[in-house]
């Protein structure tokens, strides 16, 4: 007897999805006649769907209340989706079982999935994901999948005894009747256009301003080895939408709230780079039935409407109870409303138009079961707040967020800015704040598929809590004398770097050749709010938390010969900062931290300007008087004490190397070429260095040689 092993992976499909989106508009996208004025849309997670449904209102303003308004259905998903799919990662290939695509392929007893011309990989239409997640029909009926209502004990009458299923096809879906209520009249069963109209009637032809309909959905297997019935490869789903189109009329009432009194942020003037140091602010929306009272209603707004009551809030603004210019607004409240609708056409407002007159950060918070794919939105569902699209931050811009903002895969969060990339190999550091943790294995983040530089890495950092300096330069008999020192940083531990916190990070591996464009992405971030920033200075001391910060690790060393201990404080912040110079902070540029006690007073002035998304330290102690204690210090890695002389072989130490956690870190007083061999023989790498120059290279934990030398990497 002959044995045959084969290794088979069975696909279970799964035709139910997460969410969709509904998207209510007027016009006639077939006719460029009737071009679209109007668009409100919103999405329904699988939290909302059941086949008993639930009303679903949509209000309009009564400008459209006599008019045919259509309902499509689009932006279908699910997380089980497989690799075809926006960032799938399962097997479902799923799709509407009305899209363009199930019309070619829609399994009715003819070649359906078998089919000659069908191709499962290919990325033409109708196969592409848009050609899949978009409807404009539903069903006027649903379909009985089983006969599971008929066997229970209180069942009366001749009924079966066991469960008996009843496939469905398109074709056997509009063979057969049946009622949208599961009662009452029986009607033919039909694929129709989902069209309402908020006074129930459209010029000589009655159209309810509710309906029942049926969104039906499918999965397929993507290994079709037999020439069988195609139902058997298809898995199909539908889901009860009750909805209710309203006409109303509201009216805006605005809520002003300062979230910055003082910014210091990167500004365009008269097409002139400029530092700006504006007030920020938040608006939420409330709305009225009649203009001017105090009754707040939950009502609707359309954005030419809180266009138009921003413009005349802020014509004469004086900026002291309300900003003077809409790009002064952080974030939009509308989470209160009903919903915000989208006027088009001539004389109508985009809402990806209305966003574009705000701040570059702005977040839009949209009501329940109201939302935008637009990057920076926000809808709210079960008082949480959570994204159709992703967030996009821009560099050196202040940013606030008042509520927690979920992404949900795909959508991601991402935080973007071009750092110098220096030459001869030395490290490319920058500091950086995030209001959204960061997924780092080992300290090391790196970029996902599918964002701007996929691959791209870099290390996450802290400056070591204790021992965390070393003099480079002997100590001088004048007070005023400076010195430079090394300041030792190590990655950080566990799976995540915090939001809200700042760091140091080390671009390892980046495109780019003079600038490199660091960026730090996340799929399904969550977005924390920045309520918990320091609203208050407090006193004056340096150690001090300055306003609107956030505070990051503490770090003690000490300098000629342990007399000297320094306590450093880290903190960043998302609004910029216009510090005090001669009050002293180590600031990062240049690839080594500052003091800005050196800065030429007199010839810049007495200020020290910190872009938003950045960090520097406050610090005590280090002497007393007027001593200056350190000039400057260098970003090393590692253990302060851990250096190893690598080149002692030759008569002299002129380099020596740090091994750190996965790092090993040079530093050289004269040219160097170094090969880096494992323990094993096995050549790992090869680092050229000049004089004066420092360097991190980040290899696996072990035992290293060096010219020689033996180094140990945890």
């Amino acid at each position: 007897m002959i044995w045959v092993t084969v290794d088979l992976t069975l696909q279970a499909l799964n035709p139910y999805i997460n969410s969709m989106e509904i998207v209510c508009h007027d016009g006639d996208d077939n006719d460029p006649t009737k071009p679209r004025t109007m668009e409100m849309s919103q999405t329904f997670t699988n939290d909302d769907f059941s086949v008993s449904g639930g009303v679903f209102e949509f209000y309009v303003p009564e400008r459209y209340a006599n008019e045919n308004l259509t309902f499509t259905f689009s932006n279908l998903y699910s997380t089980d989706g497989d690799e075809t799919y926006p960032n799938g990662k399962g097997a479902a290939r799923y799709s509407f079982v009305t899209s363009d695509y199930f019309e070619n392929f829609d399994g009715n007893g003819d070649d359906g999935l078998y089919s000659t011309s069908y191709d499962p990989e290919s990325t033409a239409a109708p196969f592409r994901y848009e050609d899949k997640a978009f409807t404009a029909v539903a069903g006027n009926n649903f379909f009985k999948f089983n006969n599971a209502d008929e066997l229970n004990s209180s069942s009366t009458g001749t009924h079966p005894d066991h469960l008996i299923e009843y496939p469905f096809t398109v074709s056997k879906y509009l063979a057969s009747t049946g009622s949208p209520t599961g009662e009452g009249t029986f009607t033919q069963n039909e694929f129709v256009d989902v069209i309402l109209n908020a006074s129930g009637t459209a010029n000589t032809a009655t159209v309810k301003n509710s309906g029942i309909f049926y969104i039906f959905t499918a999965d397929e297997t993507r290994y079709n080895i037999a020439k069988t019935t195609a139902w058997e490869h298809r898995y199909y789903a539908f889901y009860r939408m009750d909805i209710d189109l309203k006409a109303m009329t509201y009216h805006p009432e605005l809520e002003w709230t300062k979230v910055y009194d003082k910014t210091c942020y990167y500004k365009k003037v008269d097409n002139k780079d400029t530092d700006a140091e504006d007030s920020m602010w938040g608006l939420k929306l409330k709305t009225v039935e009649t203009a001017g009272s105090n009754g707040e209603v939950e009502g609707f707004l359309t954005t030419v409407e809180i266009d138009n009551a921003i413009t005349a809030a802020l014509t004469g603004s004086d900026g002291s109870t309300k900003p003077k210019t809409t790009d002064q607004i952080l974030y939009v409240d509308a989470s209160n409303l009903k919903s915000v609708v989208a006027i088009q056409g001539t004389g109508g407002l985009s809402m990806e138009t209305l966003k574009a007159k705000f701040a570059p950060n702005v977040l839009f918070y949209l009501p329940e079961k109201s939302t935008s794919t637009l990057d920076n939105f926000a809808y709210k569902q079960d008082d949480k707040f959570y994204a159709a699209g992703n967030i996009v931050i821009t560099d050196r811009n202040p940013f606030y967020a008042p509520f927690d903002i979920q992404t949900t895969s795909p959508n991601y969060a991402t935080y973007t800015r071009e750092i110098s990339w220096p030459r001869n190999g030395k490290t490319a550091l920058a500091t950086v704040i995030l209001p959204f943790q960061l997924t780092v294995r080992d300290g090391v983040h790196t970029e996902p598929a599918g964002s701007m530089y996929p691959g791209s890495q870099f290390t996450v950092n802290l400056m070591n809590p204790s021992n965390c300096l070393s003099i480079t330069e002997e100590e001088l008999n004048s007070a005023n004398d400076y010195y430079k020192a090394d300041a030792y940083f190590s990655p950080i531990s566990g799976t995540s770097a915090e939001a809200n916190k700042p760091y140091m990070i080390n671009v390892t591996s980046a495109p780019g050749d003079d600038n490199v464009p660091f960026a730090a992405t996340q799929i399904g971030a969550l977005v924390k709010a920045t309520t918990d920033m320091i609203k208050d200075t407090g006193t004056a001391d340096n150690p001090t938390p300055e306003r609107y910060t956030f505070a990051g690790e503490t770090a003690s060393g000490s300098i000629n010969g342990g007399n000297s201990s320094i306590s450093f404080h880290n903190q960043g912040s998302f609004s910029g900062k216009k510090l005090t110079a001669s009050k002293g902070y180590f600031y990062f540029s240049g690839g080594m931290y500052l003091n800005s006690k050196n800065i030429n007073i007199s010839a810049l002035g007495d200020a020290l300007y910190v872009y938003p998304f950045r960090g520097y330290y406050t610090y005590a102690g280090g002497g007393t008087g007027n001593a200056k204690i350190m000039t400057a210090f260098n970003v090393l890695f590692g253990e302060n004490g851990g250096t190893t002389g690598i080149t002692e072989l030759a008569g002299k130490a002129d380099l020596v190397a740090i091994p750190g956690r996965g790092t090993i870190t040079f530093k050289a007083a004269a040219d160097n070429d170094l090969q880096i061999v494992k323990a094993n023989g096995m050549k790992v790498g090869r680092v050229v260095i000049g004089a004066g120059e420092t360097q991190t290279v980040h290899v696996p934990a072990g035992l290293y040689i060096v010219n020689g030398a033996k180094l140990i990497v945890k």
